[in-house]
């Protein structure tokens, strides 16, 4: 592992470009990263695509495992890069001194504007980490672009599926896209594994009548288990593209 990777997940602190220490938060853990990576060494992207940097640290695992594939590029869009008052510019001092700055290719733009310019250069990825803005829309907006940017037989991974926004997204795609899961990674926390044990409850009692289904929230009445899409406390799913999109111009499938 990259030693500037290391010593943040060590010491839970980073440092800014003016050489101030501070205590990270809004990163993935070790064992998220650990779970990015695996997909990675077996995908062996060459093309790949972030949304959302922050502090550095799921940019800092994806390069450490891009850096044994030759060739390997990096793009990341972040929009609050360089505000002083979010990031201060320390995820991409971080790659710098991990010595990953050739691989980036960075866009301090929104994910909205900043996709459809890849799209309209004609790139190609083969795997995204979507990592953005959490409303349903922005969150689908990024989805929609990256789906035309990712290859036939390539991987999206969505962070934060626990959330509802998120979860719902999920649902989306599973149900109206040519996507399957590929993997995903559970909350590995007491407090996530009460919510789980709390909406599995919830799930089982739905299912018991259409009066639960009407009592319950619409979420709570179709398990996430039916729909492929692991365990509903899952943490981030991975899905692989199995298709273009050839739906027809008015397609639709409840979600």
């Amino acid at each position: 592992m990259n030693r500037v990777l290391e010593d943040i997940l060590r010491t839970g602190y980073t440092k800014t470009v003016d050489g101030e220490s501070i205590k990270i938060n809004s990163n993935i853990s070790r064992e998220e990263g650990g779970f990015l990576q695996e997909i990675i060494n077996e995908l062996k992207p060459t093309r790949t695509l972030e949304i959302g940097l922050a502090y550095g640290v799921s940019a800092l695992f994806i390069c450490d495992a891009l850096a044994k594939i030759p060739s390997a590029r990096h793009v990341i869009i972040d929009p609050c890069q360089g505000s002083q008052d979010l990031w201060k510019g320390v995820g991409l001092r971080n790659l710098t001194v991990a010595g990953f700055q050739d691989m980036i290719e960075f866009y301090e733009q929104p994910s909205h504007i900043a996709l459809p310019r890849l799209i309209s250069e004609g790139r190609e990825i083969d795997f995204a980490f979507i990592d953005g803005a959490h409303a349903f829309d922005y969150a689908l907006v990024d989805f929609f672009c990256v789906d035309y940017l990712l290859r036939t037989n390539g991987v999206v991974v969505f962070d934060d599926t626990g959330m509802p926004a998120i979860q719902r997204l999920c649902r989306f795609i599973i149900t109206n896209r040519a996507y399957t899961v590929l993997r995903y990674f559970p909350y590995n926390n007491e407090a996530s594994s009460k919510g789980y044990s709390k909406r599995r409850l919830f799930k089982k009692a739905s299912q018991l009548s259409p009066v639960a289904k009407r009592v319950f929230k619409y979420e709570y009445a179709k398990p996430e288990v039916d729909l492929s899409l692991g365990l509903p406390g899952s943490q981030c799913i991975a899905f692989r593209k199995n298709a273009a999109d050839t739906r027809a111009w008015n397609f639709y499938h409840d979600f």
